[in-house]
């Protein structure tokens, strides 16, 4: 049986001293489109399934400063224990839209 790479996942969103919250236990997707590959200009997309509407509220405040996006790959288990996992994004919450949709996906 082949044995595949571990993802690694993990989307937090952090205050100005560093506190906050990790949504990486919910389902996520993201993406990040490169429209200009000589500019920094990315757009990502993230959407976050199954919220209480506690935690909806907190992110659509202005309770969090920063959102980070990590991702990787934790090796092959069990016999690689080395990671390869860093921060895909961090950017100002100020420039993230937010956006609340109750379809389905």
């Amino acid at each position: 049986m082949s044995q595949n790479w571990m993802r690694h996942f993990e989307l937090q969103l952090v205050d100005g001293n560093g506190q906050g919250i990790e949504l990486s236990d919910f389902k996520v997707t993201f993406t990040i489109d490169w429209f200009n590959i000589s500019s920094a200009s990315r757009v990502g997309t993230i959407k976050i399934y199954n919220l209480s509407a506690d935690t909806v509220n907190r992110i659509t405040g202005r309770e969090f400063s920063k959102v980070r996006l990590i991702a990787g790959y934790d090796g092959i288990a069990p016999e690689v224990s080395a990671s390869d996992v860093g921060i895909v994004r961090e950017v100002d919450a100020a420039d993230v839209a937010r956006v609340m949709a109750a379809t389905t996906d």
